[in-house]
């Protein structure tokens, strides 16, 4: 441990830098301030007083709710680490700052908060005596001001040329001496937009360093609605030290003690001087006060107290026009104020409320509308029966359970021979009417969405226009409104009422009107005798299909990611991302935050979800091995070999992953040319039997998957990472089996649209994501 010794000689004095800081920070409004932050700091402790003033500023151009405050935050935690340990050089104290901060802002974007990346500009630094200590990144500037001379001592500190990455924002240290004079400018990029280096340099000279810093106040204030500047102005004070005081020697005789004249200090002759003065004071005559004096002056007769009144101050005559004009103009201002205010509020509320409206107004409609079919499959059950009664030789009974729809083999019988031209002519008839209105429903739904993000604002402009119309207008309008609405409404019921909702798009499909008689035997489902059955509820719908065919659907960091041949597909933010080759296998490396795809040239890209950029990573293949499918646990590489189904698992290495090792001890058999392959705290693939299998140590497991009454066909497979249960879609089932890694059977989730599902994935809260032939969907799972 290191201890710091300060030594002064006695008898002279010694100098130290004093250093003066001014930190500017500009910004206009209330939602400008959580974006920029000039500062300086000194320790709280007296200890910490040795390590000097860390002074700065961060702005971050991106203004959106994930940038927000983040210039705060990296503020506390750079004056956090430099003042925590007074006893360490400042210079390794500056450097373990700068890193503690690169680590917070890696933190931020590991979080999934990445906007602010390549938008950061700052300057940091630390004073301490005469050293200072500084760096930079992005377009963030340090200037020193010596002998009439300006210079960005930062320029070259940044790294500009590269990506942007966390871990790299503060990278370059500069050390230097300050002398007597110097003046340090850490300024935002904003401020180089307002002045040259040459303006600063001669306003500098001209107005001296207060002058100059009240300027440049007033001059950010006014001309930039977001800027940040700190000014430090450097000086050298001299630090007196006592000298040794001279002894006085004592008068010895009584010749001396004459002189000094002070012959015994209890003697009459002390108080002469003090008795002689006192007497001339009481014997002087007092002066007379001037009238004016008694007039300036109050004594209170019954107390007797004087008060000194104040002069008069004598002010120019005001005009009581200009009196009334001030009075009215602030209180204009005032009004005007106050105004704005509730009209800003009424907006936001009006926003809110308009928001809130739309909601219910659509959830109010579906609800009518799935009411309204209800009521028409009842009023279709009624005629029938009415049918039946009318003609009970032709007519089959009905079943005691109503299905929705009978589909068919051979074309339905008719009841007249007039029947087959009437229901062609009412099936193109319906279909034609069906899909205009679908058609309106679809233009409904983007005015209501338009509206959201316009009422206010469309609000204003139709309140201005309606004031400007005569009474008449406004009264034919408001009826043709009314009138409009009345027809829309009484469309809507008509319709909900009608046959057109009815699917009639094939002559083949029909409800009752069939040739063979009905029995009451009740419609089997795929999920009746299954144990652990739960049919789920219609999932919700996250993307439209995909342009091409889906290689795999798989979860980085909670974040779902649809991956085909020549893109990525960002399901929560609907992203679409060009890759640069052609895919033939992907895997997600959760503690890398990134994607690894084999791609048809026999290359390894890595794909970076922070900052969404390609690279090609470094993969030593055996000599002979092709990749069929890739996996991922912790930071292993595990690829399966498409010619011997050999497992090889790859090491994390710098540049990419590092010489492999044959993981698998005995042949591996797999169903298909693109396996379901995937990996977590045991390899799952489904073998030439359609059946899943688990390996562990290079070895299967003697694990039977059991526990379901139909046979199982393995079409896809999948781990939760929380609990390691094993998913297996099935698609023939139209289901999705659920086991633990010991085979025993947790759930059995079923849903007509697994039939079509190629790719499955388990999301957060619980969540089931499948990709099929309508797009992504999303089931709640109990």
């Amino acid at each position: 441990m290191k201890e710091r010794i300060v030594r002064r000689k006695e008898g002279k004095s010694s100098s130290s830098v004093q250093c003066a800081y001014n930190a500017i920070t500009v910004g206009s409004g209330r939602h400008a301030e959580p974006y920029i932050l000039a500062f300086h700091y000194r320790s709280d402790n007296v200890a910490g007083r040795p390590l000097g003033t860390l002074f700065g500023f961060f702005e971050v151009e991106v203004h959106d709710e994930d940038a927000a405050y983040i210039v705060n935050f990296l503020a506390s935690v750079a004056k956090k680490e430099y003042f925590t340990n007074p006893r360490r050089e400042i210079s390794d104290g500056f450097e373990t700052t700068l890193h503690k901060v690169n680590v917070a802002l890696a933190e931020i974007a590991k979080e999934g908060n990445v906007s602010w990346l390549g938008h950061l500009h700052g300057v940091l630094a630390a004073v301490s005596e005469n050293t200072l200590h500084f760096s930079a990144t992005g377009d963030g500037v340090l200037a020193l001001v010596r002998e009439n001379t300006l210079r960005p001592i930062s320029d070259g500190l940044a790294d500009t040329m590269s990506e942007p990455h966390p871990l790299k924002t503060f990278i370059e240290v500069s050390s230097g001496k300050l002398i007597d004079g110097d003046v340090l400018l850490a300024l935002s990029p904003a401020v180089w937009t307002l002045f040259t280096p040459d303006d600063l340099k001669k306003n500098l000279a001209r107005l001296g360093q207060k002058g100059f810093e009240q300027f440049l106040h007033t001059a950010l204030i006014n001309e930039l609605p977001l800027a940040g500047a700190v000014i430090v102005s450097v000086t050298t004070a001299p630090i007196p030290v006592a000298a040794p005081s001279k002894k006085t020697s004592l008068p010895t005789d009584e010749s001396s003690a004459a002189d000094s004249g002070l012959l015994n200090v209890w003697s009459g002759q002390t108080f002469e001087k003090a008795r002689a003065s006192r007497l001339r004071s009481l014997t002087a005559p007092k002066p007379v006060p001037s009238a004016k004096k008694q007039k300036e002056d109050y004594i209170d007769k019954k107390t007797g107290h004087i008060y000194v009144q104040g002069k008069e101050e004598t002010s120019a005559q005001e005009s009581p026009w200009q009196t009334k004009l001030t009075l009215w103009s602030h209180s204009l201002t005032q009004n005007w104020q106050s105004q704005k205010e509730s009209i800003r509020r009424f907006g936001r509320r009006g926003r809110k409320q308009s928001i809130f409206l739309f909601q219910r107004v659509h959830e109010q409609l579906a609800s009518l509308k799935r009411q309204m079919f209800r009521q028409s499959r009842a009023w279709w059950r009624r005629r029938h029966e009415a049918k039946r009664e009318k003609f009970p030789s032709s007519q089959p009974p009905l079943p005691s359970s109503f299905p929705e729809r009978v589909i068919l083999d051979e074309p339905a019988q008719s009841l007249s021979p007039t029947a087959p031209f009437a229901s062609s002519s009412l099936q193109v008839t319906a279909r034609l009417i069906r899909a205009g209105f679908q058609r309106v429903q679809t233009l409904v739904f983007q005015g209501v969405s338009w509206l959201k993000t316009n009422s206010f604002s469309l609000w204003q402009k139709s309140h201005t226009w309606w004031k400007q119309q005569s009474t008449s207008l406004q009264r034919w309008l408001t009826g043709g409104a009314v009138l409009v609405l009345t027809l829309l409404l009484g469309t809507w019921f008509y319709l909900d009422r009608s046959t057109l909702w009815e699917d009639q798009s094939t002559p083949a499909e029909i409800t009752t009107n069939t040739p063979s008689p009905v029995t009451d035997t009740p419609i089997q489902t795929p999920e009746q005798d299954e144990p652990l059955a739960t049919r789920l509820a219609d999932g919700r719908v996250l993307t439209a299909p995909f342009n091409a065919p889906p290689l795999a659907l798989v979860t980085l960091d909670n974040t779902a990611f649809g991956v085909t041949r020549d893109r990525l597909v960002n399901i929560t933010t609907q992203e679409s991302i060009a890759t640069p080759e052609l895919i033939r296998s992907v895997t997600a490396m959760d503690d890398l935050d990134a994607l690894f795809l084999w791609s048809e040239s026999g290359k390894l890209l890595m794909y970076t979800a922070a900052n969404k950029k390609f690279d090609t990573s470094n993969l030593p293949l055996p000599d002979g091995v092709v990749p069929q499918a890739l996996g991922s646990y912790l930071t292993y590489l595990y690829v399966l070999d498409q010619k011997t189904n050999e497992i090889y698992r790859f090491p994390r290495a710098e540049g990419g992953f590092g010489t492999p090792l044959k993981w698998s001890k005995e042949t591996v058999t797999t169903a298909t040319e693109q396996p379901a392959f995937t990996v977590g705290e045991s390899i799952a693939l489904i073998n030439q039997n359609m059946q899943p299998a688990l390996y562990e140590r290079g070895k299967q497991l003697a694990v039977t998957f059991s526990g379901t009454q139909r046979p199982l066909l393995a079409h896809a497979l999948t781990f939760e990472k929380n609990s390691g249960d094993l998913f297996v879609l099935d698609q023939k089932s139209q289901r999705v089996v659920r086991w633990k890694t010991d085979g025993t059977l947790v759930a059995q989730y079923f849903h007509p649209s697994f039939e079509s599902a190629s790719h499955l994935a388990v999301g957060e809260k619980n969540t089931l994501l499948v990709v099929g032939s309508t797009g992504t969907l999303a089931f709640q799972l109990p």
